[in-house]
């Protein structure tokens, strides 16, 4: 059986999200699903949510300025390119999607890299995007400690 309200597809998610040993912690509400990020010193997490206009947007969030910044500098040291990164992390796990990153400072205050997501085939699809999202930003900034 297929999921098909967002609600669901978030429940369905947290299981294996959790399972996969990425995220310090998994949850969901009917309008959101968030993954507590593991590594980073300060607080990360990937958050899928449903706006009010029923769009569904997929996204890093961080209060910690310095955090953001450390991605920020990573990517223009290297020149590289947020969604072309995310693209081959999707493409490892056979997800076809092409997303375009937006970056802003929300609301909240928070520090924001997000996409708006598309008709997801199946909650492992849903599943398979989030945790290229988690390996896209694994590798940037400070997102990993220091290895002393």
């Amino acid at each position: 059986m297929t999921t098909t309200t967002a609600s669901e597809r978030f429940a369905a998610a947290v299981k294996p999200l959790a399972d996969s040993g990425r995220f310090a912690e998994v949850s969901a509400t009917a309008d959101a699903l968030t993954c507590l990020a593991d590594g980073p010193e300060d607080e990360a997490w990937y958050i899928a949510h449903t706006e009010k206009t029923g769009v569904m947007t997929l996204g890093w969030y961080t209060s910690d300025r310095w955090l953001s910044e450390s991605i920020e500098a990573d990517l223009m040291h290297t020149g590289d390119d947020l969604g072309e990164l995310f693209d081959e992390e999707l493409e490892e796990r056979d997800v076809r999607h092409k997303f375009h990153f937006e970056h802003f400072r929300d609301d909240e205050k928070r520090y924001v890299f997000r996409v708006t997501c598309p008709e997801f085939a199946s909650d492992d699809e849903f599943v398979r995007t989030i945790l290229a999202l988690e390996a896209c930003f694994r590798e940037l900034g400070d997102m990993t400690p220091d290895e002393d």
